[in-house]
């Protein structure tokens, strides 16, 4: 029977999916905040949280540091996969290179916060 843990950083990338190919033009209640780069920070969380999860759901005995790389690069080229959807099956949204550079950052942070997380709680199972 497949982990559980992998379904949840699954069921992540769905949601982000999901999220990113939505058109929000057509919800008032997403129209009337105006906050700056809003749209920034929430790719940097959805990232951050998506490499967390797949991190998480890793079950090996490898090295942090080669699970890290490995999360890094799936995630990143997640992310721009996400991205070229965006732009070529969506009327309502496009391809940035502002939001690519958001998810890497959110990876990135994800990584080090769960690198710190384990160096503070040795009995973690990451």
């Amino acid at each position: 029977m497949p982990d559980k843990k992998i379904g949840v950083a699954v069921f992540w990338a769905v949601f982000i999916s999901v999220v990113c190919l939505m058109n929000f033009n057509e919800v008032p209640q997403v129209n009337k905040i105006n906050i700056p780069h809003l749209d920034k920070m929430v790719h940097f969380v959805l990232y951050s949280i998506f490499a967390i999860l797949c991190l998480w759901s890793i079950n090996s005995n490898q090295q942090f540091l080669k699970k890290a790389v490995g999360v890094f690069l799936f995630c990143v080229a997640f992310g721009i996969l996400i991205e070229c959807l965006q732009d070529y099956f969506t009327t309502t949204r496009s391809a940035e290179l502002l939001d690519v550079l958001a998810n890497t950052f959110g990876v990135v942070c994800g990584i080090l916060l769960t690198a710190l997380f384990k160096n503070k709680n040795k009995t973690s199972p990451l």
